[in-house]
This record gives structure tokens, C-alpha cells and sequence, in this order.
């Protein structure tokens, strides 16, 4: 399983890598099509009885409904409101009249908005960071390989902490498999991974405030896997799909990400001062 796992990552991480590099709509076409990958995979885990079919693809112009609302947040607020309102009413009303059975209808609206905006609000965020700028330099490609590093730094230290020592269950209810020693093994390790990517790509941003996003995003990150082991759990699916061998599929594997990212955006925003380049 592990050798599968990491043959898997090697096949996808070059390119990703690559168009994440390049930046601009390269990195933007990426980020839209992970979005529509992993709603549709969001879709099919809480849709899975009747007209499941149907309340899918509602779910999936939903969420590029929103997808084009928050690309659109640069180009102003009236086609942004636009694109909202649409995707409100739309919703709503598609609601409104396929409401059987009637007693689900709210279910079903705050699934359809909480899919929409989960996959596609927080992947918009790894794209508007990839245009922050920091004392006139270009920090975005490091900011983005730090979230990347915090994710799947946590993942990997906390597996292998908690496969070695792990003792105390973290949240059995939602995750049996996940211990208090393996989150804090990841915390560490995504720190030390961190640290790298700041040392080689951002060395101008001060190291604290890496320190303390690496810390904040590893901590929330695994917020993130365990609000995915809910829905799963909740719904008898073991994967959210298939399409990454060892991995499951592509929520499985950015599900703390979609999480740490909009953290590192607004703390690198805000606290640290960066601001929107030309990227």
C-alpha cells in the first residue's frame, strides 16, 4: 500500500508542480479542475439514494457556479454578486420544485451549498495565493508548496507517528485509526517540512510567522481530515473515490489542504502584510 501510495503522488506531483510554477490560468485551469473533480466526489459520497444522479449534477453547477464567483472577486463586486445570487436561486428553486421527499428538502439545500462553496471557495484561495507579493517579491510558488508541505507533511508524520507509538485515540467516533500522538507527530514534522520550503522559496518573509503557520495550518488540517472521515463515516463510504491508487480519491488526499490553505492566505494577508501581485 505504501509503495502504491507513493508511485501514485510521483505520477501527479510533477505536473502539478510544474503548472503551479508557471502560475497565472495555468495553475488557475488546475485548480478548477480539482475543484470539479473533488465536488463531484463530495457529491457522490451524500448523494447515494434515489435521484442521486440528478441532486449530483445540481451539486457539481453549483459548485462552478461559485468557483466563477470567487475567480470573479478581482473584477468587481457586481459580477461577483451576480454569479452568487444565481447560484442561490438556482439552487433554491431546483429545491423548490423536486422536493420529494419533502421531509429531506432542507438536507438537500445545505448539502448543495455546503459542497459548493467546501471545494470551491477553499481551492480559489491556493490561486489568489499564488499572486501575493511580499516586500515586491513573489511569494505566491513558496506559499503554496508551504500549504502543500503543512498538508501532506501532517499526513505523513502523523502516520508514521501514530504507527509506531500511537496510543490514545484522537476521535474514535469519526476516525478510529487516528491518535493524539500521531497529531502531534505530524504537527512536527509539517514544522520541519515548513521550515524547507521557506528557507529555499521565501526567505524574506520573517521565520516567525512561518513558525506560526505551520502550526495553525497542521492543526486545522487535520480538523480538515476528520470533517471528511465524518461525512464518510456518516455515509458508509470508505474512499471518496478511486482515481489515485493507495490514496483513494483526490478528496482523500487534499481534504486537510482545502482547510490549511485559507488559513496560510489570510494569515499571510493580514497578519504578515503580503499583497496581491500581477502573478
Amino acid at each position: 500500500m505504501l509503495l502504491k501510495r507513493i508511485v501514485s503522488a510521483l505520477a501527479i506531483l510533477p505536473i502539478a508542480i510544474w503548472l503551479l510554477w508557471q502560475g497565472g490560468w495555468y495553475f488557475g485551469g488546475l485548480a478548477v479542475l480539482v475543484t470539479m473533480l473533488v465536488s463531484f466526489e463530495f457529491f457522490r459520497i451524500v448523494f447515494q439514494d434515489g435521484d442521486a444522479a440528478f441532486w449530483r449534477g445540481v451539486g457539481m453547477a453549483a459548485t462552478a457556479l461559485a468557483s466563477a464567483a470567487f475567480y470573479l472577486m478581482r473584477d468587481g463586486e457586481p459580477a461577483q454578486m451576480l454569479v452568487l445570487f444565481l447560484l442561490f436561486a438556482g439552487v433554491s428553486l431546483t429545491v423548490l420544485m423536486r422536493p420529494q421527499p419533502i421531509a429531506r428538502a432542507p438536507e438537500k439545500l445545505g448539502l448543495l451549498f455546503y459542497g459548493a462553496f467546501y471545494t470551491s471557495f477553499m481551492l480559489s484561495r491556493l490561486h489568489q495565493m499564488r499572486q501575493l507579493e511580499f516586500n515586491g517579491e513573489n511569494i505566491g510558488f513558496g506559499l503554496v508548496m508551504f500549504a502543500f508541505a503543512a498538508s501532506w507533511g501532517t499526513d505523513t508524520g502523523a502516520y508514521f507517528t501514530g504507527k509506531a507509538i500511537g496510543k490514545h485515540k484522537l476521535y474514535p467516533e469519526v476516525s478510529p485509526n487516528k491518535t493524539w500522538e500521531g497529531a502531534f507527530g505530524g504537527l512536527a514534522f509539517a514544522t520541519l517540512c515548513s521550515l524547507g520550503f521557506w528557507y529555499f522559496f521565501m526567505p524574506s518573509l520573517p521565520v516567525i510567522h512561518l513558525l506560526v503557520m505551520a502550526v495553525l495550518a497542521s492543526a486545522i488540517g487535520q480538523a480538515g481530515d476528520l470533517i471528511e472521515s465524518l461525512f464518510k463515516r456518516a455515509c458508509s463510504v470508505k474512499d471518496s473515490g478511486g482515481i489515485m491508487p493507495g490514496h483513494g480519491g483526490m478528496l482523500d488526499r487534499i481534504d486537510a489542504l482545502l482547510y490549511c490553505g485559507p488559513l496560510i492566505f489570510y494569515y499571510v494577508t493580514y497578519a504578515a502584510g503580503a499583497s496581491y501581485g500581477a502573478g
